[in-house]
């Protein structure tokens, strides 16, 4: 699997939900069931994953029919992307964890970028 950069846009304070497709070198779907896709942003790409701005797990279960085909959706809420307007640094890993040692291919990296927010309200 060949790894991807691109930019990571969001607004502060927004629900995001957006989809990611895995697709091998070749061009076929990877079965997410019993794998699992970290998320993880950072103000330097040398902090540790504790300082993570913004760090979450997606895990796929058996009978998700959209992930046996590759399809994932990475789902923050609004308190999640409460984080302080600015470039970020973000990667995304997927983890294979149906062998004896689970293993670890980063599939897409590059700034994340957080924007300010002009409504505050959410009424």
């Amino acid at each position: 699997m060949t790894t991807q950069n691109a930019n990571f846009s969001i607004v502060r304070g927004d629900t995001i939900k957006r989809k990611i497709f895995v697709r091998d070198d070749d061009g076929v779907a990877i079965n997410l069931v019993n794998r699992s896709i970290l998320f993880t942003a950072k103000k330097s790409i040398i902090d540790s994953d504790d300082n993570a701005v913004l760090k979450k797990t997606f895990t796929f279960e058996e009978g998700d029919t959209e992930a046996l085909v590759g399809l994932g959706y990475l789902r923050f809420t609004s308190e999640e992307t409460e984080i302080p307007p600015s470039v970020y640094y973000y990667d995304i890993q997927l983890v294979d964890n149906s062998a004896d040692v689970p293993t670890i291919e980063t599939i897409l990296f590059g700034k994340f970028i957080v924007a300010h927010d002009v409504t505050r309200r959410v009424e």
